[in-house]
């Protein structure tokens, strides 16, 4: 994945579970039970994190944390 110039985060869909393509974006979409907190970690090839987005309850339906990044090139 290619980082994009400009990236927007907001709440994504739950379902489907997994990482899918959105018309706006990349939706990530986590079943984390039973716990309470959640990060998204991005890698580029190089290994090294590039992006860590803490997901708060404003990304929780239930026990799944979802969350969309527009901009996010996904090759």
């Amino acid at each position: 994945m290619r980082m994009g110039h400009r990236l927007r985060v907001e709440k994504g869909i739950p379902y489907p579970l997994g990482v899918s393509e959105t018309i706006q974006g990349i939706n990530f979409s986590m079943d984390c039970h039973p716990v309470l907190e959640c990060k998204l970690v991005l890698y580029p090839k190089s290994g090294e994190p590039e992006i860590i987005i803490e997901l708060t309850d404003e990304f929780r339906t239930g026990s799944v944390f979802s969350v969309q990044i527009n901009g996010l090139d996904p090759k």
